[in-house]
């Protein structure tokens, strides 16, 4: 009969929600998010909102040599003007390290409301007939809501389809429900068009759809990055997700002025056990270790699997004493587990050995901090193992 698993696959608190219904994770909250890929996914649709707010520029500049009216001019201007402002400070607050987890969103938002402000600028300018059927106005939100899928965040692509659905709508029931239409100048309907409710429809169909298939393809991405960031056996992620992460949260200890500590953990005798009770018990225990890491340390902690019995956690805003307090409670709680194995399960039989290393005690490079970290792990295993060595200080059973 086989052994039942001693590590169940559902993803636990903490772990990378990769397999998680898409719903669960349209709902998370921001701090559920990689922060590294939010930000730098917001710099970037800075960057792209600016490069098209540069190229925007030429449709006012087209319009001098066509049949425009000089009141649309003047709207096209004022709007292209506002929104390369507004992209231009967006890129230089983001270098200035000003980003939170709630400017997706926010941004998301503010993109789909300039081209429903540019419609209702219309409608007041005396162009009603362009409020509802601009050629140039309309496709903006199908900008705005493209441009939030480059944020990793569902839940800013969902706003912008259901944002830009519902300020279109909002926008031709204003215009209609104002007699404007009817009083409209007849050379304003010969170059919009006619005003017909089956093809407004049409037009939120196609904007919500933009939102649907947006969404979907940010979570796709997301499911596909978080799985090739996961370390299958365990559930957390791997060394090349960490160090990733780990070099960005360094960047950020060092724009801050926060502090920042790793600890690098190795299973005690790890081989011993292994060639005694088998791979498979060897594996129940990686996995029972990885399912203490998550209960035990925080949400915004980042843990991995370094490489066969090694894990590694960074602790952001972690000064040494917390770092080595929040060590000592993992030493414990692995000192206590019963694992399960062909001969019985074993209570006590594992042990770890931990090293911990802190920005800006222990230098101010990842590299640095994380070589520190690992020799400080070797002087934990010379000096007895069950051991958390810390700057100075050995301290264990």
């Amino acid at each position: 009969m086989a052994e039942a698993p001693f590590f169940t696959e559902h993803p636990a608190p903490g772990a990378p929600a990769a397999l998680a219904p898409a719903w669960t994770r349209l709902f998370r909250s921001a701090d559920d998010l990689p922060p590294d890929l939010a930000e730098a996914g917001e710099y970037l649709v800075a960057r792209v909102r600016l490069a098209v707010c540069v190229l925007l520029w030429l449709v006012p500049l087209v319009s001098l040599v066509t049949e425009v009216s000089s009141r649309e001019r003047l709207i096209a201007l004022g709007a292209i003007a506002g929104a390369t402002a507004y992209a231009f400070g967006n890129v230089v607050a983001l270098r200035r390290g000003l980003y939170r987890p709630w400017w997706g969103i926010a941004s998301s938002a503010l993109d789909v409301s300039v081209p429903t402000a540019v419609l209702v600028a219309l409608w007041l300018g005396g162009e009603p007939y362009g409020a509802v059927n601009s050629l140039v106005a309309y496709p903006g939100y199908f900008l705005a809501i493209s441009a939030s899928g480059l944020r990793y965040d569902p839940r800013a692509s969902a706003l912008a389809g259901a944002l830009a659905a519902v300020q279109y709508l909002a926008v031709l029931l204003l215009v209609q429900g104002s007699g404007a239409l009817a009083a409209a100048d007849p050379a304003d309907l010969a170059h919009y068009g006619d005003f017909h409710w089956g093809t407004q429809v049409g037009r939120l169909v196609v904007l919500v759809g933009a939102g649907v298939i947006t969404t979907a393809l940010v979570l796709r991405t997301q499911e596909l990055r978080l799985l090739s960031a996961m370390d299958r056996l365990t559930g957390l992620y791997n060394r090349g997700h960490f160090d990733e992460r780990f070099a960005g949260e360094m960047a950020r200890a060092l724009r801050n002025g926060a502090p920042l500590s790793v600890a690098m953990l190795d299973l005690d005798h790890f081989k011993r056990f292994n060639d005694t009770f088998g791979h498979a018990a060897g594996d129940a225990v990686l996995q029972a270790l990885a399912a203490v890491l998550r209960r035990t340390l925080r949400r915004s902690d980042i843990i991995a699997r370094y490489g066969g019995e090694e894990f590694v956690v960074a602790l952001p805003d972690t000064s040494p004493e917390a770092a080595t307090e929040a060590m000592q409670k993992v030493r414990r709680a692995v000192a206590e587990l019963a694992v399960p194995t062909r001969r019985g399960t074993i209570a006590g039989a594992l042990t770890i050995s931990i090293g911990i290393a802190s920005f800006p005690a222990d230098g101010d490079a990842a590299a640095q901090v994380l070589e520190e970290a690992d020799t400080r792990l070797f002087a934990a295993k010379a000096g007895g193992r069950n051991l958390v060595a810390a700057r100075g200080a050995l301290a264990g059973a």
